[in-house]
């Protein structure tokens, strides 16, 4: 079942940034589909993604919500 927005701010009003990475984590267990949520939510402007580059290939191959900016 595919995740609303909503639920996003649902978890953040919850427990913040803990409940939220848990949430992607739980839905998202495939590294690659968690970095493309963790890209669309970013190019919301409601989300303060905390990213990481791979040193091999510079791309990017971790992220973390730090910060909701909505509302």
């Amino acid at each position: 079942m595919p995740i609303n927005d909503a639920d996003y701010v649902a978890a953040w009003k919850e427990d913040g940034s803990k409940a939220v990475n848990a949430l992607l984590a739980k839905r998202f267990a495939d590294n690659d589909a968690l970095i493309r949520e963790l890209k669309r939510l970013d190019a919301l402007g409601t989300w303060d993604i905390l990213w990481h580059r791979s040193s091999d290939s510079g791309e990017l191959d971790l992220g973390v919500v730090m910060e909701y900016l909505g509302e």
